[in-house]
């Protein structure tokens, strides 16, 4: 499974993702291609601007 899979299996659409595999920033590019082991600690965080 790769980040891309995952977030979409998790149903993730908010174009402004910061994304990280065990510590690891992931760029939105790389996101097809980075594999998520099993176990691996997956972070998805939704970045938002307000005032």
């Amino acid at each position: 499974m790769t980040v891309q899979n995952l977030l979409d299996e998790l149903g993730y659409t908010y174009p402004h993702l910061v994304v990280s595999v065990d510590g690891n920033l992931v760029r939105h590019d790389a996101y097809s291609e980075t594999p998520v082991p099993d176990g691996a600690d997956v972070r998805a965080i939704h970045l938002m601007a307000g005032g």
